[in-house]
């Protein structure tokens, strides 16, 4: 990457954006709100001190002024509950919220420069001013210019605002003349101009320190081209996260090698087959990858596109069993995204409700897609796992074909369909055929025992013709069940309906239960 590339990411960066993306807007948003907060408690905590007999600052009792003070105090909450209020109008830009950040912090100085000027004109009265700044540095993710504009705005704003009331009222310049006249004066503004431009400047470089390790920190979340932008799910092999592309802002799903029970080196061969293997298919119901590549300290990773739904496994397990005109409308996807992996000589071995993802896709409802192709073999290559000589099973138990789990024996494209037989159970009764507590116990069930009609464990009729259907792909020799995708995918078709499932009728259900999917991706 040359040095117009890394400007070019350093622009994109969470903290570092011209305009800022989503992100970067929440989380600047969230502390504007921490910040006003913060405010707002401090400022009432003062003004109900005042209220109930806090010292005046001095004792200057010209008329007109000092009625005012209580009202001062009470300003500065007013201002707090005001930004709070203005942040929960819209979602402003990044660029808009900089602005609501200095405007608002501009009128907690001017409140601050007079109630200081007229309240207690020969007091130093520096301390507010440190707490607002250091505050804003540590609490707001701003921008320098932010912080300096600030840090400008107080160093002259505050002998401003002295010169000003020691001009306009003769009492102020009666109590100048009694410390040591104009002289006193002039050293007094000049003091507290030094220390406040020195406590602003000191501001601008915490601010400016701040934000260059905010940027260090999203480089170090960088995967090549890509931006972590956080977790969204982890596995046996590695974790899933949301991500960006850096020059082309496309959201995406990067998912790291991070084997936790598994040789590094047997891990990174099945992670990178898994990538060679997904990037030769192209049908639509496929998950697609979009690269492959090395981090730093050799972290690999694939980035693929990023999926608005969610998985078989959590659907049923949050909404129930499907109905079967929805349950055909999804095994028929299925069908078709493993249809072309067996046509290529690949067998995924490892369909289960968890590697199923029912999502939003260009407008369209219940769309598949089939995950984790990282337990798929070519057919005409050798099993590569330890299992093939006895020593470790990779798989499923729950949903595994009963070849999958005998030394030495011919996997093909049958296995697809057995564990597409087991998907289908689960869909239609939310049960797997076989639900033993040990793993040792579910794999006995798959190589001998008979799994129940679905319709059974349902308590609900299903037409014969699914039971068979189901039950064919649950035959524990190969040679009984059904000899290929297309075979089952016409047996599908077979099974007779009502109203058929549609993607209208998918949307509905989905704007109905799901909403929160129904909105683009930004």
């Amino acid at each position: 990457m040359d040095k117009s590339d890394l400007t070019r990411v350093e622009k994109i960066l969470p903290g570092t954006a011209e305009e800022g993306s989503a992100e970067e807007a929440q989380i600047l948003r969230q502390r504007l709100r921490l910040f006003f907060a913060i405010g707002l408690i401090a400022s009432l905590i003062a003004a109900v001190a005042d209220a109930l007999g806090y010292k005046r600052f001095e004792d200057i009792e010209w008329a007109g002024l000092i009625a005012y003070y209580s009202y001062v105090l009470w300003a500065f909450p007013a201002i707090s509950l005001l930004g709070i209020a203005l942040l929960s109008l819209r979602r402003w830009s990044v660029h808009g919220l900089h602005w609501i950040d200095f405007a608002f912090v501009t009128g907690y100085i001017f409140l601050i420069t007079f109630s200081s000027s007229v309240y207690s004109p020969t007091a130093p009265r520096v301390f507010a001013y440190s707490i607002l700044l250091f505050a804003h540095a540590a609490i707001i993710p701003s921008r320098v210019w932010v912080q300096t504009l600030l840090g400008a705005t107080i160093s002259l704003g505050y002998p401003l605002g002295l010169w000003l009331v020691h001009d306009h009222y003769p009492e102020v310049r009666a109590l100048w003349t009694a410390r040591g006249g104009e002289e006193a004066f002039r050293s007094f503004v000049v003091t507290r101009f030094l220390d406040v431009f020195l406590l602003s400047a000191i501001s601008v470089l915490v601010t400016k320190t701040l934000y260059h390790f905010r940027t260090k920190l999203s480089r170090a979340q960088a995967l090549g081209n890509y931006i972590l932008k956080g977790e969204l799910g982890s596995g046996g092999m590695g974790k899933v996260y949301r991500a960006k592309h850096a020059f082309l802002a496309r959201p995406t799903a990067v998912k790291v090698l991070a084997p936790r029970h598994e040789d590094p080196k047997t891990a990174l061969a099945r992670f990178q087959q898994e990538v060679k293997l997904c990037c030769q298919l192209t049908h639509p119901n496929t998950i697609t990858i979009f690269d492959f590549g090395e981090g730093a300290n050799h972290t690999f990773f694939y980035a693929m596109e990023l999926l608005q739904g969610m998985d078989l496994q959590r659907m049923v397990e949050k909404f129930g069993p499907l109905p079967l005109n929805r349950t055909l409308f999804l095994l028929q996807q299925i069908c078709g995204s493993l249809a072309e992996a067996h046509a290529l000589g690949i067998v995924h071995r490892d369909i289960k409700p968890s590697n199923i993802f029912l999502a939003r896709r260009g407008g369209l409802y219940d769309f598949v897609k089939v995950l984790d192709f990282g337990l798929a073999q070519e057919l005409r290559k050798p099993a590569r796992e330890a299992s093939r000589n006895g020593a470790v099973f990779s798989g499923t138990p729950r949903y595994t074909a009963p070849e999958c789990l005998r030394c030495n024996a011919k996997i093909d494209a049958r296995a697809d369909i057995y564990m597409l037989g087991s998907l289908s159970y689960w869909l239609l009764t939310g049960h797997s055929p076989f639900e033993e507590d040990s793993e040792e116990a579910l794999m006995k069930d798959h190589l001998v025992k008979t799994a129940a009609p679905p319709s059974e464990l349902l308590g609900a009729a299903l037409p014969k013709e699914m039971d068979e259907l189901i039950l064919r792909c649950l035959e524990k020799d190969p040679e009984h069940r059904f000899q290929d995708i297309g075979d089952l995918l016409r047996a599908l078709r077979k099974v007779p309906l009502g109203a058929p499932w549609s993607f209208e009728a998918a949307e509905a259900w989905w704007r109905e239960n799901l909403p929160e999917y129904c909105t683009a991706e930004k």
